[in-house]
């Protein structure tokens, strides 16, 4: 991002709509976080704007308010899986101990998400 805030969003804004002009379906605009940001966007693009969240981004609900279509959470998932191993084995390695497998789903929980 180079040149001051209004540089950019106002050339976010132009390749939005330029895109939307060449035939797409929609304006993916990753790394926005502030509301007022996100507001002008979804105000200057003419077509549905879809968002990348993470964990400085506002809520669901009041993104859905700002008028965004649509919410990725890109790799963040396999993300904070990745790290929840990382401590357990940090904790394997380190203590010895087994606290990682506290508040955690039972083997039932597990096999009732996959049963269908």
């Amino acid at each position: 991002h180079y040149g001051d805030d209004a540089d950019v969003l106002d050339d976010a804004i132009t390749r939005g709509n330029a895109y939307l002009a060449a035939g797409a379906g929609c304006v993916f605009v990753p790394w926005v976080r502030d509301k007022e940001r996100i507001k002008a966007l979804v105000d200057g693009i003419d077509g549905p704007v879809n968002m990348l969240a993470a964990a400085d981004t506002p809520p669901l609900a009041e993104l859905q308010a700002l008028g965004v279509a649509r919410v990725t959470v890109g790799g963040s998932l396999a993300r904070a899986c990745i790290s929840a191993a990382q401590a357990a084995a940090e904790e394997l390695l380190g203590p010895g101990t087994f606290e990682f497998g506290r508040d955690v789903l039972t083997q039932g929980q597990v096999h009732a998400l996959f049963k269908d």
